[in-house]
Formats: structure tokens, sequence, C-alpha cells
């Protein structure tokens, strides 16, 4: 799994059982260098040639990340659900482009690789997106509601809906690189500043926002409409700047939940922002955010992509077609490699 944080390369072994029972057998996240940000970041610059060659390097790049992973802790897989990195996530202009060539990866390990997740469901009208909560109503079902802070904010509200909630680490992260950080820790430069009116509304009364669920974000539209919102507040301090996204996350969720009393699973990145989970918890009191212990902070969406592979490989359906807006479930992913043992 490759978040669009670029914080590194999560990899997730899980053990499934016949009787709907998991296991995380072991969770890493292999920081990505300088080198590999850059190249990420940059893809969708690319020409076809390069970013056909990205593809294949980056599939070359996680399956040797996965075969360092299997020699220190013993473990053979039965297969391997690759997210790759997201690349273009256009599910109105009908694609999404996730780069991990699963052709080399499966060359290289010698195991079944399931890939390409998302491309099913835009072709039967949907939008790729969000394929998490499949898994969320699967394996979590003590929880009415998930949140996963990431690069984009998304929730899920079992029953109901599921999105993308707004840009949450890719503009904080943004802001801070600005001053050489690599992100805000605890959220200590954001707690430090005030809301700055202007910049708030500019941010809300995007299009975006106006949407309702099903939609998704991609990393081009925090470069074509969220980032220069935050470009023309230079002026202000970057405090002011920080504490603003902020308080726009938290009106984006207060939005979508309403005030329904609700128990939170909060998960990803973003939940170890101690200042934006404080601020959460003043503006709903009526919500419970319960944020669980750091192997399923951080490994949560990887171990759901492993759950996705897991039932593409048993032929089974691994989207919902209610939450995503297409025509129907399906078992969605390209499998690479012949049958597995599963």
């Amino acid at each position: 799994m490759s978040g669009t944080s670029l914080d590194g390369l999560d990899i997730c072994t899980v053990r499934f059982g016949d009787n709907g029972s998991w296991e995380i057998l072991d969770f890493d996240c292999q920081a990505y260098s300088d080198a590999w940000k850059h190249r990420l970041s940059g893809g969708r610059a690319l020409s076809g040639l390069e970013l056909t060659r990205l593809q294949v390097e980056f599939g070359r790049f996680q399956a040797e990340a996965v075969k360092e992973r299997m020699n220190l802790t013993g473990i053979r897989p039965d297969a391997i659900a690759a997210h790759g990195h997201t690349i273009f996530h256009q599910p109105r202009q009908g694609f999404s482009l996730q780069i991990g060539d699963g052709e080399t990866m499966t060359a290289i390990l010698g195991l079944p690789v399931v890939t390409n997740f998302r491309m099913q469901d835009i072709a039967l009208g949907g939008q790729g997106a969000p394929l998490v909560p499949a898994g969320e109503i699967a394996l979590f079902p003590e929880y009415d509601v998930f949140l996963n802070l990431g690069g984009f904010a998304n929730i899920h509200v079992k029953g109901a809906f599921a999105c993308d909630v707004t840009v949450c680490n890719m503009a904080l992260n943004h802001l801070a690189g600005t001053v050489g950080l690599e992100y805000d820790a605890d959220g200590k430069l954001a707690s430090a500043g005030l809301p700055n009116t202007s910049l708030l509304e500019d941010l809300n009364t995007l299009s975006f926002f106006q949407q309702k669920p099903p939609k998704s974000l991609g990393a081009e539209w925090f470069s074509a409409a969220f980032l220069p919102v935050l470009q023309a507040y230079e002026h202000i301090p970057l405090e002011d700047r920080m504490r603003s996204v902020i308080l726009h996350i938290v009106l984006q969720l207060e939005k979508l939940l309403g005030a329904q009393r609700s128990k939170i699973l909060v998960t990803g990145g973003g939940a170890l922002n101690q200042f934006l989970l404080h601020e959460f918890r003043q503006r709903l009191p009526n919500v419970e955010f319960i944020v669980p212990d750091k192997v399923l902070l951080e490994g949560k969406e990887a171990l759901i992509f492993a759950w996705l592979g897991y039932r593409r490989l048993l032929g089974l359906e691994n989207t919902r077609h209610e939450l995503t807006g297409a025509s129907r479930s399906v078992s969605s992913g390209s499998v690479h490699g012949g049958i597995s043992r599963i």
C-alpha cells in the first residue's frame, strides 16, 4: 500500500480464516527515500514512456521490499495484494491509475499478485472509491463509523454513505514543508495559529464540498483546486494557514456527520496529530473518537487491501456498489501469476 502522503510503503501480512477471522502477523512501513518521493510525486507530469518505466520500476521496488520482509519474518504468503501508488484518479473521466506492475512483481516473487482494484468499479459507473468500506464492514463489525486520516480524509458511515471528506496530510505536510519539516509533529505549529476567516471560507466553498456522496478526490484536485487557495494566502503566518486547514477538515467532517452520536474508529497517520484530534473532540462532543494501537492505526488500509485481494482470489465480491456509485458490486482486481494456494 502506498498513500498520497508519500510516507512510505506499507507491508502488511495477514492470515484469514474460513470463518471470517483474521490476524495481522506482521506490519512495517518502509520509508521512501527522497529520490522515490520525488519520482512518485512527479508521476503526473511524465511522458507515456517515462510513466511506463516508472510503472515497471515501482513494481520491482515493491517486490524487492516484500521479498526483504519475507526473508526477515520467515513468512511466505499465498499471494500478494498490491494497491500500488495512485498517479491519476479521475473517475468522471473513466479512469484511475495505480502504478506498480503486477507482472514484474509476480516474476520476482513467484507468487500470484492482485493489482488494479479500482478500474472495474469505474467502468461500471462508480468512483472506484471508496473500496475500504467493504472490508470495514466485514472485519470491524463493532464500529458504525470509520475515519481515515491519510493524504486525504475519508469517512464511512455504515448503512449510509462513504466518501472522501477533504484533503488532510497532503495539505498539512505541504505547509510544513515550506519551513523544511516533513510534517507538523502533534500539530504544534497549527495549535499556535489562529483561523483566518477568509481562507477558511475560500476552502469551504470549493465546488467539491457542495457535492453529495459518493464522491472522491485525487492528488490532481489538490494541485488544481486546493493548493492555489493556500498559495493565495502566503502573506499570512504559516501557523494561521495550518490552523485554518485543521478547522476546515473538522468543519467538513461535522457537515457530513451532523449532530448524530457516533463511535468512530480513527486510523491513518493523521490520527497521530494530537491537535487535530483535540479539535475534532472539541467541535464534535457527541462523537467518541477511538484511536487503536499503532499497528492497526497505520496498517488498517493495507490490511483491508489484503482482504480485497483475498476475496478476489476466491472470486467473491469485494466492492459495495451502493457506496461507490457503480451499477453493481464485483470481485475487482487484476490477477497476475495464475492460481494461488488459497
